[in-house]
């Protein structure tokens, strides 16, 4: 059991790894990977968080089987017992929703996603029962905040391409307003669970999706500022997440 976190993330990452190169090759005979044009898809730089998302949660992982030394205390080892099974159950549901998501099943990726939500959610509260030194922050909090927050604002991607599958014209007025109405929910989403949490790395890792999905807007090679709502919406949201960080911020000090 000490070692089933490490199991299935190296099966997630495998996973992970071969969803990608056959996206890219498209070798599985008579798949159609659709375009599901999506007015909320952040420019690909923003990708780059990924990588670090899973090295953070490697890192976790190490720390938690003592490979990297961990501080062996009676509340670290509660707090390991109480998160490695949710985070066990959250990378297999990750494992699923790679595949439903490359074969087109969005409805069911969109609902995995949404579990995957609420997995970290419940991480994240648990985490914040326990008094952390520096050393475990970086190692435990900070890890599960960040993929937190790129979860949060993946699940509202999620949700739009859902609304495109199920019909809805990707470019028209009805599309635009939905995808204003779930930018809005992702602030309001993004501060409650900031709230509970008090972590500036999960409002950071929100605020730098949303830096993504503004610059695809403003873009050449994007949206070419067709659509102004959805610029001055993101604006607003980036400016409304910085000022609640660190109007937070003070507070706690």
């Amino acid at each position: 059991m000490k070692y089933l976190s490490l199991v299935i993330y190296v099966i997630m990452i495998i996973v992970n790894l071969l969803i990608n190169l056959m996206k890219k090759a498209d070798i599985v005979e008579n798949n159609i990977i659709k375009s599901y044009s999506n007015l909320l898809i952040p420019t690909n730089i923003t990708n780059v968080i990924i990588p670090i998302v899973y090295l953070g949660l490697l890192l976790y992982i190490l720390y938690s089987i003592d490979i990297i030394e961990n501080e062996n205390t009676r509340e670290e080892r509660r707090i390991f017992n109480n998160i490695n099974l949710i985070f066990a159950s959250n990378m297999i549901l990750n494992i699923f929703w790679n595949i439903f998501n490359y074969y087109n099943k969005i409805f069911a990726s969109v609902l995995i996603m949404i579990l995957m939500l609420f997995t970290l959610y419940k991480i994240s509260f648990i985490i914040n029962d326990f008094t952390l030194d520096e050393r475990q922050n970086i190692f435990i909090k900070i890890p599960f905040n960040l993929y937190f927050g790129v979860i949060t604002v993946s699940s509202i991607i999620n949700v739009l391409a859902l609304f495109v599958d199920l019909g809805l014209k990707p470019f028209n007025v009805f599309a635009i307003i939905i995808s204003s109405i779930l930018l809005i929910l992702g602030i309001i989403i993004s501060i409650y669970f900031f709230k509970t949490n008090r972590d500036g790395i999960y409002i950071l890792a929100v605020a730098w999706i949303y830096i993504g999905i503004f610059i695809n807007q403003v873009s050449e090679n994007g949206f070419n500022r067709n659509f102004p709502l959805l610029i001055f919406i993101g604006i607003s949201s980036i400016l409304v997440l910085f000022y609640v960080l660190f109007k937070e911020k003070r507070i706690i000090s």
